[in-house]
């Protein structure tokens, strides 16, 4: 198969979480990794580089919180799939335009239920438009990733 137009970095960078709040039986649940790649550094070798640190870690917070964004808007459309049983949790990788708009999408860990998988996705496609990257997000596209979990 091709490969994607890119892959998700940083996945260990959660961002911040929502409140607590227990899913519904028969429904889902989700988290996500804001997953861009990371600013090269500019600077003179580590001397004076604060100020690019600085606004690298509030590019980060600011798609962690857009990554935020787009996860709930997906958490929303998430569906547990009719005649599923059990649980699992599948991983996906999303690419996001600047305006918003989905440009890639593919499973980066099954659930191992394939009628898990199928709604993950499917779920990502009925989000639509998501939310334009806040200001101060410069670059033409970001990448995410999210872990969908699904519950009876």
């Amino acid at each position: 198969p091709p490969p994607a137009p890119e892959t998700p970095t940083r996945a260990d960078t959660a961002p911040p979480p929502a409140p607590a709040r227990r899913p519904a039986p028969g429904t889902a649940s989700a988290t996500a990794a804001g997953g861009a790649k990371p600013a090269a550094r500019i600077g003179n070798g580590g001397k004076g580089d604060l100020p690019n640190a600085a606004s690298n870690a509030a590019a980060r917070q600011l798609q962690a919180q857009w990554g935020a964004r787009i996860l709930r808007k997906v958490h929303r459309r998430l569906i547990y799939p009719r005649g599923a049983s059990g649980t699992g949790t599948a991983r996906i990788a999303l690419t996001v335009e600047r305006s918003g708009r989905l440009i890639g999408l593919r499973l980066l860990r099954s659930s191992g239920n394939d009628r898990f998988d199928r709604a993950a996705l499917a779920a990502v496609r009925r989000a639509g438009r998501f939310p334009a990257a806040p200001e101060g997000l410069g670059r033409v596209r970001y990448d995410f990733a999210l872990s969908l979990t699904f519950r009876p």
